[in-house]
């Protein structure tokens, strides 16, 4: 075991010559808590659970990659999991500060989901939304009053903190402020037993063996004690004041090495970052830096008794030790004010309201300061600890908190006087029951269905009861009745009468029912009845649901659905009967489904063409009037209102940014290229699939470059596209550089996105290729890689079988590998981090497709262009424009299927996965474009040197 830094004064302490007399007085502050037994204490570690807070660990803390990670879990409550983890360094020297040998310990949460742990670690934004996720008893009332959502106290100034060691005793204060931010004090004395400085919750790093612990309180900060032996308490475990938790040692790194001298090394942090300890209030001193590392004073604030240690530059001692002795005074000596008396709810109280007022009376203040009056804060709970809410500092001695439900509640107060906080008010509980709403009444006449030939009827119920019989033991009723139509409805108002006659307005079916009321609440209306006045009269027309007049659709199987539009008198039977009409436009097909049950039924459409339908009912004696009629095509393509966006990716993928090479701001530059490549004049639109798949991996690494402006930063080297070119790293300002040319599997391709995305090639058989950005997966399905195609125009977090379902007969070659600087975090802390390589993340917009400018002669113009795709289907982006109207109507088919039906004009459509998309424009006044096509790209293979590639030509 090698030894770590000398410590000033201790190499130089007789020990054998001192003789302190050790007298305790414990001090204990209660925070208002309340236990749940569901959550696992201590549940063993996972492997996976491990290997993912490690790996976030050295994600969120690069310096930590050389570190030793230890992985303690606290507790469980099902997928969720709370605890802590240390990180152990490893320091430059043996003689390393204590800032380079202590532990770092990190609070963590976890949860699986689908067989992986997602890691939130503490001092991140994802660790303070977990707080707001996890189950509540995942966590103790204690350690959830030290968590960043916990109210900061009141006046909580000095922090309230005593000296960590028993009262009456007197230690040597051996080192002044000193370390990172002159933040630490070194105390010791001959078998010192060091004690917590405040309640809160104990954090050790490396279990009961370790030489660390970090206690958290409320108000959000943190005392830290370092170099101890014989750690005495748990990890997570809850502390009071004065507790005693180890012995003083020489202990570093978990135990991985020591100090010369025993002692503590005591600082104070606050959201993981130490506080200069200059200034504050500790047990009744006051501390203070003098100039040098390791010198400063403790000066008593009832006396002005001011002990000092200081060492000259070789860190011999000129003054002190200090010697500090712990009189039991807090903070600033202040005495903290009685616990409030609790006036109401009474202990055991029951209330019937969701609304409760806590009442209180002030109990005054031992020392009356340091101001003359005191704020309150309020703590209720319900008793299952699935609730739990705070006042905050409030000056009122009232405070009114809505209840979330029925149950047993607690609630206790603490006083503040702007500097200390009382000890709670002893805890009192009440329940709350609500009103129970009567029961809804028994209707007894008309029965459901009767007929009523008279146009006054009396509407009849008997009182069903009330639960709880409270407020009033009598109901009052309210009845309501409406015609079938919506046109007329009344009601009776609160009567204490069970029946009640109405004048109806006219012939018609009725709907009524009743409501009880006990006085406070209102119970469920009794279930429908209804009853017509009037003949029978045929039923109304359906209603047509769908498809939608004018819609298409791009199969020939079609459901046609309607909803019952009613009857007038619900008579002879309460429900019909359907039967649906289809008609071809030209009149060579029909198709009729007989009176049938269902609302619904489906039909098989022998052509592409255009189709009208309507549907009748029927109440088994006569047939209603005809529905509207609606327009059906069937045709290759359906138009969709906007176009799917691109899926969120995965946490697990690299959030590069994506660009299509058709994207109008560069497709049509010409690619830049030396005189003998003839096969490369075309354009980015065209043959820019390398360059664009380049620029985005080049852009994911901080590069400020578009497929435009990079074209025309590598001149010549553009293509065909020199890979490992020293230009690629000038334009990059070589912040990309070029790793390897390896060939692809699927082992190889997620070896590599490890490490950063991959531009992988495919290739065609016949030699020609396509390039795409890979960004993350595993295994050997392509539908579990997340890719960006620049061949569509929004080929963004696709996935490689999309890809490949789109350059059919193309398959997985080769890989291309960069690698930058500066290295790119993790995708699953890309929303947190604030470096470059984030912020790189963010997707340009993509410009909608234009259409082509008009030409002398021309009327109407337009364009197509492959938008996204999936495995089977392909949205396609259409843009046209007409100098004599508007562009109103579309004719779009494919190489594999034929189509003359003239649709609406739709931006954008589905078709088919096919090698060929054509479309055909009409205006409204009738002028008709010629044909527009787009399909598979055919790549070209280009005869150049190993150390370039071929391009794609679109």
């Amino acid at each position: 075991m090698q030894s770590s830094k000398p410590e000033p004064f201790l190499n130089r302490l007789l020990f054998g010559t001192v003789v302190l007399a050790v007298t305790s007085i414990l001090f204990v502050q209660f925070f208002f808590t309340l236990r749940s037994e569901t959550a696992s204490a201590s549940p063993a570690l996972n492997p996976a659970l491990e290997q993912a807070v490690s790996a976030a660990v050295s994600a969120q803390h690069p310096n930590a990659a050389t570190a030793q990670i230890i992985v303690s879990p606290i507790s469980q409550v099902k997928a969720w999991v709370f605890g802590s983890v240390a990180i152990i360094p490893q320091p430059a020297s043996d003689n390393a500060p204590d800032e380079e040998t202590a532990p770092r310990i990190l609070l963590f949460f976890a949860e699986q989901s689908n067989g992986t742990w997602q890691v939130a670690l503490e001092h991140s934004a994802a660790f303070e939304q977990a707080l707001t996720q996890i189950p509540r008893n995942l966590l103790t009332p204690e350690q959830w009053s030290t968590m960043p959502t916990t109210a900061q106290l009141s006046g909580d100034g000095s922090m309230d903190l005593n000296l960590p060691w028993a009262v009456g005793e007197t230690w040597w204060l051996t080192s002044g402020p000193h370390g990172i931010s002159r933040a630490a004090l070194d105390f010791a004395v001959i078998g010192g037993r060091v004690r917590a400085a405040r309640e809160g919750v104990a954090y050790t790093p490396c279990g009961q063996s370790s030489d660390l612990v970090r206690i958290d309180h409320p108000g959000g900060f943190s005392t830290n004690y370092y170099h101890l032996s014989g750690i005495a308490v748990a990890n997570g475990t809850p502390v009071d004041r004065y507790t005693y938790i180890g012995m003083i040692g020489t202990g570093t790194r978990c135990l991985g090495s020591y100090v010369t001298g025993a002692h503590v090394h005591f600082w104070i942090s606050r959201g993981g970052t130490r506080i200069p300890i200059d200034g504050i209030d500790i047990g009744g001193w006051t501390v203070s830096a003098l100039p040098g590392d390791f010198n400063g004073c403790m000066t008593r604030i009832r006396d002005g008794n001011r002990q000092c240690v200081r060492n000259d530059s070789n860190l011999n001692v000129i003054e002190g030790p200090g010697l500090i002795t712990n009189e039991g005074a807090t903070g600033s000596g202040n005495i903290k004010p009685n616990p409030p008396r609790l006036v109401s709810p009474e202990d055991g109280a029951i209330i019937r309201t969701n609304t409760v007022t806590l009442h209180m009376e002030d109990a005054g203040d031992p020392d009356n300061g340091p101001r003359s009056w005191r704020d309150y804060f309020f703590i209720i709970t319900k008793s299952d600890n699935s609730w739990r809410v705070e006042s905050g500092w409030i000056t009122s001695t009232s405070w009114t908190v809505e209840l979330p439900g029925e149950g047993s509640y607690t609630w206790t107060v603490h006083a503040g006087d702007g500097a200390a906080m009382s000890d709670p008010a002893p805890l009192r509980t009440f329940t709350y029951i609500p009103n129970r709403p009567p029961n809804p009444p028994h209707l007894i006449s008309p029965e459901n269905g009767a007929t009523i030939r008279t146009a006054s009827v009396t509407l009849q119920v008997a009182d069903a009861g009330d639960p709880d019989n409270w407020p009033a033991p009598q109901r009052n009723y309210s009845f309501h009745i409406a015609k079938s139509d919506n046109s007329w409805r009344t009601d009776s108002g609160w009567i204490t009468s069970t029946s009640w006659t109405v004048q109806l307005p006219g012939e018609g079916s009725y709907t009524w029912t009743v409501y009880a009321g006990d006085g406070a609440a209102m119970s469920d209306p009794a279930p429908l009845r209804t009853f017509t006045y009037t003949p029978n009269r045929p039923p109304n027309p359906p209603n047509l649901i769908s498809p939608d007049h004018n819609a298409t659709v791009n199969t020939a199987t079609v459901t046609l659905q309607a909803s019952d539009g009613g009857d007038p008198d619900n008579w002879p039977n309460s429900s019909r009967k359907f039967r649906f009409i289809i008609t071809s436009s030209d009149n060579s097909w029909q198709a009729n489904s007989g009176w049938i049950d269902s609302p619904s039924w489906t039909v098989q459409l022998p052509k592409i063409g255009v189709y009208s339908w309507y549907a009748q009912t029927n109440d088994g004696a006569a047939d209603s009037a005809s529905s509207s009629r609606r327009t059906l095509y069937y045709a290759v393509v359906a138009p969709i209102p906007t176009p799917p966006p691109p899926p969120t990716p995965a946490p697990n993928v690299w959030r590069v940014p994506y660009y299509s090479q058709y994207d109008p701001r560069w497709s049509g530059q010409m690619m830049n290229r030396p005189s003998y490549a003839t096969d490369c004049n075309y354009t980015i639109g065209r043959i820019g699939c390398a360059l664009t798949s380049l620029t985005m991996v080049a852009r994911y690494y901080g590069v400020d470059h578009n497929p435009g402006t990079m074209n025309s930063c590598l001149g010549a080297h553009a293509c065909p596209l020199y890979w490992s070119s020293p230009q690629v790293r000038t334009c990059t300002n070589n912040k990309l550089r070029w790793v390897k040319w390896p060939a692809f599997s699927y082992p190889n391709l997620e070896a590599e996105l490890r490490k950063g995305p991959v531009i992988l090639e495919l290739q065609k058989s016949d030699g020609n290729m396509h390039f795409i950005v890979v960004l993350g997966g595993s295994g050997s399905n392509p539908a579990n890689y997340t890719v960006h195609d620049p061949g569509l125009r929004n080929g963004a977090y696709t996935t490689l079988a999309n890809a490949l379902s789109y350059w059919r007969n193309y398959r997985p070659s080769s890989m291309r590998i960069y690698t930058g600087t500066p290295a790119p975090l993790p995708a699953s802390l890309a929303e947190e981090a604030t470096d470059s390589a984030s912020q790189a993340a963010e997707v340009d917009p993509i410009e909608p497709l234009a259409s082509p400018p008009l030409l002398n002669g021309t009327t109407i113009t337009g364009a197509i262009a492959p938008y996204r795709n999936t495995s089977t289907e392909m949205v396609l982006e259409l843009a046209a424009q007409s100098a004599a109207g508007t562009v109103t109507e579309m004719r779009v088919w494919t190489n594999a299927e034929q189509s003359n039906i003239w649709q609406p004009f739709s931006r954008y459509v589905t078709a088919p996965l096919a090698g060929t998309y054509y479309v055909q424009f009409r205006d409204s006044a009738g002028n008709t474009s010629v044909v527009f096509s787009t399909g598979l790209p055919q790549a070209r293979r280009l005869n150049i040197y190993t150390t370039f590639i071929p391009m794609t030509a679109r």
